[in-house]
């Protein structure tokens, strides 16, 4: 469960390092004040819920690469 909280931590680090280049070249979408994704909830859910993030990207993918609708 740790080692699954862990990588969580780290995945929502490489999306806030994105996000923060992102401003610094100025092309991210939204206005400090009103972001959406800019809230500590916002990224306890992605550190708890990656996991089923996950397993739906590989079930789309290998439905994709089969070609199964």
């Amino acid at each position: 469960m740790i080692t699954y909280l862990l990588i969580g931590i780290l995945f929502v680090m490489a999306v806030e390092l994105g996000k923060n280049y992102l401003v610094r070249i100025k092309m991210y979408p939204f206005k400090q004040e009103t972001d959406p994704f800019n809230g500590l909830a916002m990224r306890m859910i992605v550190v708890i819920f990656w996991p089923l993030g996950l397993i739906w990207f590989a079930v789309g993918f290998y439905n994709g690469y089969t070609n199964k609708k």
